[in-house]
């Protein structure tokens, strides 16, 4: 037995059994990124698997929501080589294995999610449309609308592939949200015949059940389960305790949450089963903050304290609200400082005066503000050392990951598919800000860009490590402002290249590393996260 076998198993063997020993695997815990990788996570993979099939493209296009089920449905009932049905069978060319190449398999269940998750990422696009609607009563014409929600969505894309030499393959990035929905695809798909891997899939599908039962209740049936607050029912007269421990408009100090949705699963970002203990303190430390009083001089940062201090004129506005307001609490209208062209008219700003936030909203956007230069500093610090050793180790060649070793196997994406990519993205965005009438100019959308570019690495490494992404939206919107002062259509433009582009490319990243970790060959990737995102 060689010694790296010695450092995982003990031999034993029972008083007269000698000849016959046993092995006990020793439990440690998983402390580093490598633990992670290797433990957590398996290196299996199957060559043999096909992952471009008639029902990942089925399923991942309209029905990837039930996939796993559909899955099994089609496996019974499509005709191919593969079918166990002696009646469906058919002769083994590359056509019916196209159809049914056999049981429903790991590599099509990743793709399929895949395809389906970019699918329903947000678009940014949409929500400027939407406010044009709503409060500029400007309707964009269809085939401007369709490029420009294409150009931005594929534009991350690209630049985030580009980059994926630091940001995907080293074994310092993680992804701690990754890590439960892998270890299903391992329990569904790989040693189904073993019996702890039955367990395991048995007790899946117990939970599942379970919660599903269990969630008609905090979301239909009894809506108050979401967020118990004892302290609101003990003094329900008090508007203080109502800003404090109040669920819906108070910061729910102490209350009891009695939903899945936000106890585990953390609405897939940030569940307290997966992400980081040292994630989570920061979290609750941050959150006390918001809570307790903390005094920097005279100004106390803190929501409860400011308001208490009618710190903003705090008092005028609601507690908690993310609205515009006058002076004197009521809802601005934008539209009344500004002429016809949607440009800021200054003597309209100067008769109706400045908008208000409300103070809460202030400390939110401070504190976002204070999060990016503490990432940028971070990972300069801690990784910055580690990204251009792995820059290196990529231009060369080596393998300085276990799973980018297995992926070596499969043809990689060439970088000009990439770049590419990239570039078609850029030039459909320069031609719809125009055609559009954005207000946006030309060094607008490059300033954009190379803001998405420099931010995106530092964003990246803190979320993949720590399973918080830090919000850079806010500070994408006051530079737009700064630069194009007075054109709020163009500022919305402006983030949507210099914010959405960067969260764009996060969840291209993402699904990458999801790619990596399954040995989901890269350019299916490429594939269905192109298809998804058009689609």
């Amino acid at each position: 037995m060689n010694h790296t076998l010695r450092s995982r198993y003990r031999i034993q063997a029972s008083p007269g059994q000698c000849a016959r020993p046993t092995l006990r695997r020793e439990k440690k815990e998983a402390l580093t990124d490598v633990d992670v990788a290797t433990r957590l996570i398996s290196l299996e993979d199957d060559l043999t698997l096909p992952a471009f099939t008639f029902r990942m493209w089925f399923l991942g296009l309209g029905l990837a929501c039930f996939g796993s089920v559909l899955g099994r449905v089609l496996e019974e009932i499509v005709p191919g080589p593969g079918n166990a049905r002696n009646a469906l069978k058919t002769r083994d060319n590359w056509f019916w294995r196209f159809l049914n190449p056999g049981p429903f398999n790991l590599k099509e269940h990743v793709a399929i999610t895949i395809f389906a998750s970019t699918a329903a990422e947000s678009a940014l696009a949409i929500s400027i449309f939407a406010a044009d609607d709503l409060y500029y009563n400007i309707h964009p014409n269809v085939g401007v609308g369709i490029f420009t929600l294409i150009g931005s969505q594929l534009m991350g894309y690209g630049l985030g592939g580009i980059m994926r030499s630091f940001l995907v393959y080293p074994t310092y990035i993680v992804f701690p949200n990754l890590l439960p929905t892998v270890q299903l695809f391992d329990a569904l798909h790989r040693g189904k015949k073993i019996i702890l891997q039955k367990k395991r899939v048995k007790f899946f599908w117990l939970v599942f059940i379970g919660i599903f039962v269990w969630e008609w209740f905090p979301e239909y049936i009894a809506p108050t389960l979401t967020g118990i607050s004892i302290f609101c029912l003990a003094n329900q007269d008090s508007a203080w305790f109502t800003r404090g421990a109040a669920g819906n408009e108070g910061l729910g100090m102490f209350s009891l949450c009695l939903d899945w949705n936000y106890v585990g699963s953390g609405g897939g970002s940030l569940g307290a089963l997966f992400t980081p203990l040292s994630t989570q303190l920061s979290l609750y430390a941050g959150t006390a903050i918001c809570i307790v009083l903390n005094g920097f001089g005279h100004l106390r940062i803190a929501f409860c304290a400011c308001w208490a201090r009618n710190t903003w004129n705090g008092q005028s506005f609601p507690f908690l609200s993310q609205a515009l307001f006058y002076e004197n609490g009521s809802i601005y209208d934008q539209l009344e400082i500004l002429d016809a062209n949607f440009r800021l008219d200054h003597e309209k700003l100067a008769a109706v005066g400045l908008p208000w936030f409300a103070s809460s909203q202030v400390l939110t956007r401070i504190g976002a503000n204070l999060a990016i230069g503490a990432t940028i500093t971070h990972v300069a610090l801690w990784y910055g050392k580690e990204i251009i050793s792995v820059i290196k180790q990529y231009r060369a060649g080596d393998n300085y990951d276990p799973h980018l070793a297995k992926m070596k196997v499969y043809p990689e994406v060439p970088m000009w598919w990439y770049i590419l990519t990239f570039v078609g993205s850029f030039a459909m965005a320069m031609a719809t800000l125009y055609t559009g009438h954005s207000g946006l100019p030309w060094w607008g959308l490059i300033v954009g860009m190379l803001m998405s570019t420099i931010f995106l690495p530092f964003v990246v490494t803190v979320y993949a490590i720590t399973g918080f992404a830090p919000n850079m939206q806010s500070l994408v919107q006051m530079l737009g402002a700064a630069m194009i002062p007075g054109n709020p259509q163009a500022n919305m433009y402006f983030t949507l290249y210099g914010f959405n582009t960067l969260d764009q490319a996060r969840g291209l990243i993402r699904d990458l590393k999801m790619g990596q970790y399954t040995k989901l060959p890269p350019r299916v990737t490429f594939t269905v996260q192109s298809v998804g995102a058009i689609v």
